[in-house]
């Protein structure tokens, strides 16, 4: 399974976040959408991702709160959740494991 996180806004915003939330040291990479200037749900940015970091779709999970970001995915076949309940966070990746 792959690991990757989208940011929206300003690169400067997310700069320092990493200080302040240690765990995103813990993905293999990240696409930050102010620092690569591009917006979901535009395909380039998931397209991006594919290529930056070898990624199956077919075996990598999204997480969105947003259905029209989970759609764009969709067409793409990566695995997705829907999160519109973050206390089933835990139940919905275990689905995939």
């Amino acid at each position: 399974m792959s690991v990757m996180s989208y940011q929206i806004g300003p690169w400067e915003t997310f700069e320092r976040m990493d200080k302040k939330y240690p765990f995103l040291n813990k993905f293999d990479g990240l696409i930050i959408s102010g620092k690569e200037k591009l917006v979901k749900p535009f395909v380039a940015k998931y397209n991006l991702a594919i290529s930056r970091f070898n990624l199956i779709p077919e075996e990598t999970v999204i997480i969105d709160d947003k259905k029209e970001n989970i759609e764009t995915v969709n067409k793409l076949r990566f695995l997705t959740i829907h999160l519109t309940n973050p206390e089933i966070i835990t139940q919905e990746i275990n689905r995939f494991i």
